[in-house]
């Protein structure tokens, strides 16, 4: 297949308005909030395309059992003529070169044309450089919706129910209207959180339903339940096959540490005992290595000895993974569309041949960091991956595996 084209880079920011959402919250109902207004559209925004000399994005997470990280924007913009130099009185832009201003940035698919966006947030930082006195460049900094979460203080005593209607509460409190929010697993107990912030409640409803939250491209927080990645078509089958000569790879990188083994769990909800779960031949071959959390939201003992024995068989042993797959998407059509259009858990194969001979190397993988570089002439994708070897055992609670009558735990 023919290579591509450069692909455009559009760069939109909000000067006139703050950060806060369009439209404002009605209630905090356990179904979720009430949007009032409607939310901001392209029209109004200013364009900088122009202006902007490179990009880098950066969203997810570098290793299983870790947080989602906020998503990350820095924008090198050209500022010879001082138009984002917020002491130029005469410059255009003078008065509204402030931090919190919403950015939006979308890559242009150069055979089809749509734009994709790969990033919404907030500026955080309109820095400038001289370099000798002659060029001079803006350096836009951004981050998401994360970084709100962690700034909002709430006081909250969430509903006993299923997970999904404390986190609509948590996010109701902390103002957060953009969202995307499973019909939890687990079934939580009223939990009482007094001045911490959003992003710590969330955190913790995260641990107690063993899911995953992150912030997606259009900056709504997305809060994943345990099972779906079972149940979501994206995560339970691959979606490409990426090393194949129609989708070849630049670099790919395997970890085989032991920083994922976790052999010695012990997990404790509010009001309950502590729930543990140990492999003594995985202590005795790489020592103890704990995972702990407390506090948590689950509303039975029963529920938390299930996850602790799971994680046990999933984290006991190590493993070898493809940890890390670069792309360069304007190699062709098909690559460039898989680099703008995969999305964080999605699940992919990568396939590969190692110069030394031997079978060509095959492994699944679900997508958790993706980062976009562009500068001029050159574009280059990378994907974080997690193995989704040892999900094989991580059936769902309370049924059995497909052909088997085997349980969680």
């Amino acid at each position: 297949m023919a290579a591509v084209a450069y692909p455009a880079v559009k760069v939109l920011v909000r000067f006139d308005k703050g950060a806060e959402n369009a439209g404002w919250l009605l209630g905090e109902g356990g179904l979720g909030a009430v949007q009032l207004g409607s939310p901001d559209a392209d029209s109004d925004y200013t364009d900088i395309s122009t202006y902007v000399q490179g990009v880098t994005v950066t969203r997810g997470r570098s290793r299983e059992l870790q947080r989602f990280a906020p998503g990350r924007c820095n924008i090198t913009l050209d500022n010879t003529t001082r138009v984002f130099d917020p002491l130029n009185a005469a410059g255009t832009h003078y008065g509204n070169l402030l931090p919190g201003r919403r950015v939006r940035v979308y890559i242009t698919h150069p055979t089809s044309g749509a734009d994709h966006r790969v990033f919404t947030g907030q500026v955080t930082d309109w820095g400038m450089s001289y370099q000798q006195m002659k060029n001079a460049t803006t350096q836009l900094s951004a981050t998401d919706r994360m970084v709100d979460m962690q700034r909002a203080d709430i006081t909250k005593t969430t509903s006993a129910g299923t997970s999904d209607v404390a986190v609509n509460e948590i996010l109701n409190a902390g103002g957060i209207v953009s969202r995307e929010i499973d019909t939890g697993d687990e079934t939580f107990q009223a939990t009482a959180f007094a001045g911490v912030s959003c992003l710590s409640a969330m955190n913790t409803s995260e641990d107690s339903e063993q899911g995953a939250m992150y912030v997606d491209v259009n900056n709504a927080v997305v809060w994943k339940s345990r099972n779906s990645i079972f149940s979501d078509t994206a995560s339970n089958t691959s979606q490409a096959t990426l090393g194949t000569a129609a989708l070849p790879l630049t670099d790919v990188r395997l970890d085989y540490d032991a920083m994922l083994i976790r052999n010695d769990v012990s997990l404790t909800r509010t009001g309950g005992s502590a729930q543990t779960a140990d492999d003594s031949d995985s202590i005795l071959a790489y020592g103890k290595r704990s995972y702990s959390k407390s506090s948590l939201m689950t509303s039975t003992d029963a529920a938390l000895d299930a996850i602790a024995d799971t994680i046990i068989i999933v984290y006991k042993d190590p493993r070898v993974r493809v940890k890390e797959v670069n792309l360069a998407p304007q190699a062709n059509t098909d690559l460039m569309t898989q680099a703008l259009t995969r999305k964080i858990r999605d699940r992919v194969t990568v396939e590969f041949a190692p110069p030394g001979g031997g079978a060509v190397i095959s492994q699944d993988g679900y997508i958790s960091g993706i980062t976009h570089q562009l500068r001029p002439g050159m574009y280059t994708t990378k994907f974080t991956l997690e193995s989704t070897e040892g999900n094989d055992v991580a059936f769902v609670l309370g049924s059995a595996k497909l052909g088997t009558s085997q349980l969680w735990g």
